[in-house]
């Protein structure tokens, strides 16, 4: 069995990059989105963020989402009851979604250790429980299966086995898509991997590139702030060191890939400003409130965004 990994960043020695595109999974919920085409997205937006990446690494390989739901429907049969941890983008045919990520409550503590806590606006761990087990306990299924984008540190996994455990439901088996480093079970509870591959390498959803989006970075509700007002996201491109920690890439790589993300956003919050016919501000997006805390509320996103390039944003949060 390979052992699991103790430190939650991601390691930068790897020469394979995999994306899960789920840039408009994330886009079609966000609060900003406006039903006019907007061609620029997958015209030049996203084909400078993967080009970057491209150039980034030795082997960058975007996965579509499509494949991967049907892959995983392939998985299951009528009598399994259905766990999703991640929000039903790839295992859209659940029983029950568990919003959990992975957050830190300090911006200080960005690079870890972080804490397990709902996702936006949602109830609280032991609620979401007592619902799943309600919702369990009316189903004549009796096959429970534990669904999730990916398994790093198997982190969450872990706290969700055991508090499934407490209220006497028994995972038995985990489906993941991504699991780059090998693990093959958890609180001896076997994982099915959809995407094999024998090379060693780093993933990431593709959303975490893109300021605000929905469940996009790593989730913080910054200092003396709770859950209660809404999750923000730190992007992992605000400074060298979360490209490097959070995404993977290399120290001698972090800087133009990060700079080339900055671009990209501007252009995608340009394209938010034009389709809106006014200005956008840190108050309209609720995944970046947490900037309150060196700008005010009526301050531009373009602007957070600019000062990004020269400042760093974390440090001066910290």
């Amino acid at each position: 069995m390979v052992k699991f990994m103790k430190s939650e960043e991601t390691p930068y020695d790897r020469s394979k990059f995999v994306v899960l595109c789920d840039f408009w999974d994330a886009y079609n919920t966000f609060e900003l989105k406006q039903s006019t085409s907007v061609p620029e997205i997958d015209g030049i937006i996203r084909p400078q963020i993967f080009s970057a990446l491209s150039n980034a690494v030795d082997n960058f390989e975007p996965i579509d989402l499509s494949q991967l739901r049907k892959q995983a429907q392939r998985l299951f049969t009528d009598n399994q009851f259905i766990i999703t941890l991640d929000g039903g983008v790839i295992f859209n045919k659940y029983d029950f979604s568990i919003e959990i990520t992975r957050a830190c409550t300090k911006i200080i503590d960005a690079r870890g250790p972080y804490i397990r806590m709902p996702r936006h606006l949602s109830p609280h761990l032991s609620q979401q429980l007592i619902n799943l087990k309600s919702a369990f306990e009316k189903t004549p299924k009796g096959s429970v299966v534990l669904c999730d984008d990916g398994v790093g540190t198997a982190g969450t996994i872990t706290r969700i086995l055991e508090g499934l455990h407490d209220i006497g439901i028994i995972v038995n088996s985990i489906v993941t898509v991504t699991n780059p480093n090998q693990i093959e079970e958890v609180c001896g509870c076997k994982i099915s991997t959809l995407y094999d591959s024998s090379e060693e390498y780093n993933w990431l959803n593709e959303r975490d590139l893109y300021w605000g989006l929905p469940r996009s970075g790593l989730s913080t509700c910054g200092d003396g702030g709770n859950a209660f007002v809404g999750l923000g996201g730190i992007p992992y491109t605000i400074n060298d060191q979360m490209v490097i920690s959070r995404i993977g890439l290399s120290p001698t790589k972090a800087e133009q890939f990060r700079l080339i993300c900055i671009s990209a956003n501007m252009a995608f919050w340009k394209m938010l400003e034009k389709v809106h016919g006014r200005s956008l501000e840190l108050r309209d997006c609720s995944r970046l409130h947490f900037f309150s805390k060196i700008y005010k509320k009526n301050y531009d996103v373009l602007n957070i965004l600019a000062d990004s390039r020269r400042i760093d944003l974390l440090d001066k949060m910290g």
